[in-house]
């Protein structure tokens, strides 16, 4: 955004001055401008042109325009000015060690892994003192320490029974009700063609 001010001189002309009303304009409107003293308009400029004149198409990037900007405007609303005035907040966080993301996000690409209980290592099999090796791939049968192994139960697993539903012979076909019509019996029936270039009025 920049501020126009209706009557402001329009910067590599001396006789050219604002038309448009006072007020805050996106940094590509066109304004109205014309001779001083007149009420006509003449030619339309944009808004950052005549603010600051031709250093706004002297730069390739944003960033490199907001700096400019901001050397000569401190207190510019110029998009690139603002952008550029971020940028370096953010670098000065990032140096104090303060930058916080706003909405911290993992990674899309990271893979998280499942939390593993460590309390549960060991379980013995079939009432067995077989004892299967842990998710983390450690062996408990070469482990000596004095904890006794402790039995996993496992909680009993529920199958829905689901009724058997009896085989359905397919339904018998039913014969039609329209009686068939012998191929000899049906005659086409052709219109006589009719000439409508003698139907037509002149």
């Amino acid at each position: 955004m920049v501020t126009i001010t209706q009557g402001q001189k329009v910067p590599e002309s001396d006789t050219l001055v604002v038309l448009a009303p006072t007020g805050d304009y996106a940094d590509v409107d066109l304004i109205n401008c014309g001779e001083e003293g007149s009420s006509e308009a003449t030619g339309m400029y944009a808004a950052q042109f005549i603010q600051y004149g031709p250093l706004v198409y002297q730069y390739n990037t944003p960033e490199e325009l907001g700096a400019a900007i901001v050397a000569v405007d401190t207190n510019s609303t110029h998009d690139a000015a603002v952008l550029f005035k971020e940028e370096e907040a953010r670098k000065l966080s990032r140096e104090k060690g303060m930058l916080q993301p706003e909405n911290p996000v993992s990674a899309p690409d990271a893979i998280v892994e499942p939390a593993v209980d460590d309390t549960i290592t060991k379980k013995v099999v079939d009432d067995v003192d077989t004892i299967v090796p842990d998710v983390a791939g450690n062996d408990p049968a070469n482990d000596f320490s004095n904890e006794p192994a402790s039995i996993a139960q496992e909680a009993p697993v529920i199958l829905e029974v689901v009724p058997e539903i009896p085989a359905v012979d397919p339904l018998p076909v039913m014969p039609s009700s329209t009686p068939e019509v012998a191929p000899s019996l049906v005659q086409s029936v052709v219109a006589p063609a009719l000439d409508v270039s003698t139907t037509t009025q002149e």
